[in-house]
């Protein structure tokens, strides 16, 4: 209830002096305690929904023959883009993974941070040598590399099969 006090008078602590008049050292009413719960209800309400608003993510690993896949399952935003950084850029500083192929089939959204943490990724994978492969873009995601011009940059797949695949091709 004290946080709710806070939010009525933005940030102005209540005096150690009562005043029989309801006015307090501050110069403002008192509340009446109905608003005050209202408010801190309010503001409980408030809290839940921007978590839910921001979304959570859901990475697992696996093994599929000389290539790790990462299964990326919910929305990468700047809130869960530092656990799906610290993933793959584990899985490229691995000396015993040859290639990363990213699942994003399963991705709802992505922002700037997301993309900031694919790009980073690229770069490594490019200074070690190690395969880095997207597949399973959605509209959005697809649209979000296409305005940033990204979308040459990767190698982009439409399914895991293709992106395995490409991965066992020779090279000249």
């Amino acid at each position: 209830m004290l946080g709710s006090l806070w939010l009525l008078f933005r940030g102005r602590s209540i005096g150690p002096h009562w005043s029989s008049f309801g006015v307090g050292s501050h110069g403002l009413p008192w509340p009446d305690p109905k608003q005050i719960e209202f408010a801190y209800v309010a503001n409980v309400w408030q809290k839940v929904l921007y978590a839910h608003k921001r979304g959570s993510m859901d990475i697992s690993v696996r093994q599929s023959g000389s290539a790790t896949v990462v299964d990326v399952n919910g929305d990468i935003t700047l809130r869960t883009t530092p656990d799906l950084r610290k993933v793959l850029l584990k899985l490229l500083h691995d000396k015993h993974t040859q290639r990363v192929i990213v699942s994003m089939d399963r991705v709802r959204y992505i922002d700037s941070a997301g993309v900031a943490s694919l790009v980073e990724a690229l770069r490594v994978s490019r200074d070690t040598r190690t395969g880095f492969a997207l597949f399973g873009l959605n509209k959005n995601a697809r649209q979000v590399l296409e305005l940033t011009k990204l979308i040459t940059i990767f190698e982009i797949h439409d399914n895991e099969e293709e992106a395995l695949q490409a991965g066992h091709t020779p090279t000249p």
